[in-house]
């Protein structure tokens, strides 16, 4: 009898019925109700079954690796529907290592997907979807991070949808991710105008546990176009604005030490294109309240010989300025 196989239902047996031979020992499998794994009913075996099962031992009589192939896993309840075909699954010593598949197909919450491929992890018990696609009426929809936990629930899912018809470009990322007190989540879109030189980003989620749960939220708008600077010989090249609320806009992340940020940012150039400067000024208000100043210039502005960078950083009540230059000669 196998029992107390990590990566198996609490409780989970398989019997195994032994033929001694002059030579050699045989093992089959005697499952009469079968087990469970990440959530799928796995067995029974007998007639009729598809699933072949192998069972290794050394010399003395220890088991060494135990091996389905063929499997085809299913779950169905309330909410979730999922069906793996062509399954392979591995224990050694008391442990399920592979878990392993060419196809299959899933509904979860009413969402269909299809994939191919499955990754296990032993040391966190969890199994990744490869290459997994959202089925939407006649489109597809590319699945970047699908995780399941041992129980057979999601622990992280992120969709990523383009839309790219000229003069129109707009992507949408949308992530799930499991924690202790329930699901965070963070919803993205960024779209693109080309003809008219328009460009937004919006960025809403939740995140962090229990009592340190939080929301944040980020918003930029820039938009792209030389207009003359009265009689002078400059221009400016783009104008934008960014407000965000628990959000680090330098690193992208959510950070509930940065309780409201407002920037901007500008570009100029001269009316020939021999250079760009393009300078962006942040405030953040938190915990610690700063002042971020980014500047980049390009010389020329297209196909640019020499780059240079800078960043400069002033926390209020300090005193002080912290910061880099930066440049590059191609």
């Amino acid at each position: 009898m196998l029992k107390e196989i990590d990566g198996l239902g609490d409780g989970e047996e398989i019997l195994l019925g032994l033929t001694y031979t002059e030579d050699d020992i045989t093992a089959a499998v005697k499952t009469e109700s079968g087990f469970s794994a990440f959530g799928f009913d796995i067995g029974p075996s007998g007639e009729g079954g598809t699933a072949e099962y192998t069972c290794t031992m050394n010399y003395s009589f220890e088991i060494t690796k135990f091996e389905i192939t063929g499997l085809t896993l299913e779950k169905s309840d309330d909410e979730d529907e999922f069906k793996i075909e062509d399954v392979k699954v591995c224990l050694k010593e008391g442990k399920i290592t592979e878990m392993s598949c060419a196809h299959g197909e899933l509904e979860y919450v009413g969402f269909k997907f299809q994939m191919d491929g499955l990754t296990y992890d032993g040391t966190v018990k969890t199994l990744t979807i490869n290459n997994a696609q959202l089925e939407v009426k006649d489109d597809c929809f590319q699945v970047t991070d699908f995780v399941m936990k041992s129980d057979g629930s999601i622990q992280s899912i992120t969709l990523d949808v383009e839309f790219d018809d000229d003069p129109v470009y707009a992507s949408i990322t949308a992530a799930l991710k499991d924690g202790d007190q329930g699901f965070c989540f963070e919803a993205s879109l960024t779209v693109k105008i080309k003809d008219d030189g328009l460009e937004g980003s919006v960025v809403i989620g939740s995140d962090g546990d229990g009592d340190s749960r939080f929301s944040y939220g980020y918003l930029e708008l820039k938009v792209y176009a030389d207009v003359q600077i009265g009689t002078t010989p400059l221009k400016f090249t783009q104008v934008g604005a960014e407000v965000g609320y628990n959000y680090d806009v330098t690193g992208a992340l959510p950070d509930n030490d940065c309780d409201i940020v407002l920037g901007g940012t500008i570009g100029i150039a001269n009316s020939s294109d021999a250079f760009e400067l393009v300078n962006t000024i942040l405030f953040t208000i938190g915990s610690d309240s700063f002042v971020e100043l980014m500047g980049d210039i390009s010389i020329p502005r297209n196909n640019a010989l020499l780059m240079g960078e800078l960043y400069a950083n002033y926390t209020f009540g300090e005193g002080q300025v912290e910061g880099t230059l930066s440049s590059d000669l191609k």
